[in-house]
């Protein structure tokens, strides 16, 4: 079982192993990988797998999408609409909150997520910020944004690309609100296959997708870009994986250096996000 990787200062006084603002609550990481493969999970057992070892990592899920669902995790919510928040219908417990009083709440509007990006910021509660995902992040962005503009979609308006630099220009707004606040940015990325021409052809690679400089903007943003798979072992048989090193066929890199080519992820999403925790240093094997 892992341990935690404290080293006695002068003094007596215990610090982490790390260097200076290079753990996971003050990182800025994309996520990436196919549909389905442990991205959220992972996440969400952060928080577990920090109170077991007394960690002080808490993160908080600022949501775009509903795939989440079944997944424990404490998130962006509202009042339940159901039961106007007082968890019961009638004299029964509310079906669609099971009793809670609240619901998920998908944000699709600039105005919430300033609103929820700023509040996160300001808290003493939350220390990482996942947003899950940053495709959907984007795209809801683009969608309000063509609302206010009057327009169908940015591709092919005839308006010498004002909608691009105004959808642009909020994303690097929000995201800089959770950047101010000093606080580690996780943004979970599906990954798409995109043909990269290559000197006497052409490779299939994996990358993260949104549109024009927005791709080049996260990808200077994020101080490790981190590759979510699934690979067979010497058996045949498949065992997660994650990937930092960048690949001919695989965008991936971590800037800090703190995780190797290859990481085991175990098989459960705590064994993953001990194997996380152990690449920053707050683990040891």
């Amino acid at each position: 079982m892992p341990t935690r990787n404290n080293k006695p200062a002068p003094g007596g006084v215990a610090i982490q192993v790390l260097g200076e603002n290079t753990d996971i609550t003050s990182a800025k990481q994309i996520w990436k990988g196919p549909p389905k493969i442990g991205k959220t999970t992972t996440a969400a057992a952060l928080r577990t797998v920090a109170d077991e070892y007394k960690l002080d990592i808490r993160p908080f899920f600022l949501l775009f999408e509903p795939g989440s669902e079944g997944v424990s995790l404490e998130c962006t919510s509202e009042a339940c609409p159901a039961c106007d928040g007082k968890g019961k219908t009638g004299k029964s417990k509310c079906s669609t909150c099971g009793g809670a009083g609240v619901v998920r709440l998908i944000l699709t509007t600039r105005k919430q997520m300033r609103e929820w990006f700023t509040w996160f910021a300001e808290s003493d509660t939350y220390n990482i910020a996942v947003i899950d995902t940053g495709d959907r992040f984007y795209q809801a962005i683009m969608d309000d944004t063509c609302v206010e503009l009057k327009i169908v979609s940015p591709y092919g308006a005839n308006d010498n690309g004002i909608a691009w630099s105004v959808i642009f220009d909020e994303m690097r707004e929000l995201l800089g609100i959770l950047e101010a606040s000093g606080k580690g940015i996780i943004l979970i990325m599906h990954c798409y296959t995109q043909e990269k021409r290559v000197r006497g052809g052409s490779i299939q690679q994996l990358v993260f997708n949104v549109p024009g400089k927005a791709k080049t903007y996260l990808a200077g943003f994020a101080d490790q870009v981190l590759h979510f798979d699934v690979e067979p072992d010497d058996d045949g048989e498949d065992r997660h994986v994650l990937i930092a090193e960048h690949r001919a066929s695989i965008e991936a890199g971590d800037r800090w250096g703190m995780f190797p080519p290859v990481t085991m992820m175990g098989e459960t999403p705590e064994d993953a996000a001990e194997a996380m925790l152990t690449c920053f240093g707050y683990l040891t094997d």
